[in-house]
């Protein structure tokens, strides 16, 4: 159990497939561009559709660090992973948003896709 003072909390999400990564960075964007200066720290390890590889993101507060591909595709999971230091957010929300907003670009990529293929 982690331990913080007043609003602080640390949380972990799991995304059962792989990330779109556009998507995901969009997505990332959007939340520290609203709730950067509470977003203490976070840091994943994503399973992408844009490659075999496994990639590492992490940042502080409206500071992301460029992300990178761990060398060893043994790694992969199949999963992606994130660990988030908040101060007054709620982790639920947080969660609800990113899978919220992986569903709705999911969709749309489909979609597109099937109109390409359509074509």
């Amino acid at each position: 159990v982690a331990r913080h003072a007043g609003g602080i909390a640390s949380f972990c999400l799991q995304i059962d497939d792989q990330v779109d990564w556009a998507s995901f960075s969009v997505w990332l964007t959007c939340l520290l561009n609203r709730h950067g200066s509470r977003i203490l720290r976070f840091k994943g390890v994503l399973a992408s559709n844009t490659s075999e590889l496994p990639l590492v993101v992490h940042g502080v507060r409206h500071l992301v660090y460029p992300p990178q591909h761990l060398p060893e595709p043994d790694l992969v999971r199949g999963r992606s992973d994130l660990v988030f230091i908040v101060d007054g957010l709620d982790p639920a929300q947080i969660d609800a948003s990113l899978h919220r907003f992986l569903r709705f670009a999911g969709g749309r990529l489909d979609r597109v896709a099937d109109n390409v293929v359509a074509q």
